[in-house]
């Protein structure tokens, strides 16, 4: 895999683990709007905005992965390290 495959790969990694980070935190804030009755139809609506988004991201990387997977498997054994001439 290249170095741009690499650091796209680790940037949406880190992307997606990020988001899901927020997301939870905010189910957590929209259960609680909820126990109190407050400004949940809002939030509820900002909450599958922010899943909209998580999914995006997820998508993303997942087809990062199929990217990097499948060039290391087209990848031509010569790439893999020096060989010896053949003979003569």
């Amino acid at each position: 895999m290249s170095d741009a495959g690499s650091t796209a790969l680790s940037i949406a990694e880190t992307r997606v683990h990020e988001a899901e980070k927020h997301v939870a935190y905010f189910r957590n804030f929209v259960a609680e709007l909820k126990r109190d009755g407050m400004y949940a139809v809002q939030a509820e609506d900002l909450l599958r905005q922010l899943e909209e988004g998580l999914d995006e991201h997820r998508e993303h990387l997942a087809a990062l992965r199929a990217a990097a997977f499948e060039d290391i498997q087209s990848a031509p054994a010569a790439d893999h390290g020096p060989q010896s001439a053949p003979g003569p």
